[in-house]
């Protein structure tokens, strides 16, 4: 298949999944909707995939990863398959964190509301979520910090569009689609096409996922 040119694997979330896609399209897409199933699901959807399509990681030109803020165990097992496959710089790494992956799908729906600002809400553990806010165009405003959830409630959310998977807990006066409150692999292509156009590449060996324990909480330390 000429067309295929980039493998997407999202294994940020409590699920797993993939999709491939061309350089502007979706060809294939699979989630497996059973938690925490990361290290037991993720290497054999990748392989029955590729066997469905006759196909092999050869014929990619990009491997695409959700690189975080998300699960450690999902993170983990996500980055050790992407670099594997990846080993000797071919295919070419793209690196997606996913909640820029979030804004760039919302981009549409938050264009069509006119809005101020895209909130895309993830949760950690313990009560925190990660906050990131953006541009109608997906271009980052702030920096993904991790709120309490009393905290979260203090953000100006009030008539901006809302997305995540922690999302639907600030449900209020403010948009959201169900659609983009659940992470789906067409989401890391969509932002990896962008990157591949760019020719955004990181080399397999320096890559690391963004783990919980690189940000710092508003008001309490999580636990490390």
């Amino acid at each position: 298949m000429s067309q295929i040119k980039i493998l997407a694997i999202e294994s940020s979330g409590i699920n797993s999944g993939i999709a491939i896609g061309s350089d502007q399209e979706l060809i294939y897409e699979s989630s497996l909707y059973i938690k925490h199933s990361h290290d037991e699901t993720l290497a054999h959807q990748i392989k029955q995939t590729l066997e469905l399509l006759k196909t092999n990681i050869d014929d990619f030109k990009a491997i695409a990863i959700s690189s975080g803020p998300g699960s450690f165990t999902g993170l983990r097992v996500g980055s050790a398959i992407a670099k594997g496959l990846t080993f000797g710089n071919y295919p070419k790494l793209i690196d997606v964190p996913t909640m820029v992956a979030f804004a760039n799908a919302a981009k549409e729906f938050a264009v069509s509301l006119n809005v101020n600002s895209i909130f895309v809400i993830i949760p950690s553990n313990k009560g925190y979520y990660f906050v990131q806010e953006f541009s109608v165009m997906g271009e980052t405003k702030t920096d993904p910090i991790l709120y309490e959830k009393e905290d979260v409630f203090k953000l100006n959310l009030e008539g901006n569009v809302l997305c995540g998977t922690g999302a639907k807990v600030f449900e209020g006066k403010n948009y959201q689609l169900s659609g983009l409150n659940r992470l789906t692999p067409r989401f890391i292509l969509k932002f990896a096409q962008l990157k591949y156009a760019k020719q955004e590449f990181i080399e397999s060996d320096v890559f690391k996922p963004q783990y919980y324990q690189d940000f710092t909480p508003t008001q309490k330390k999580v636990d490390k």
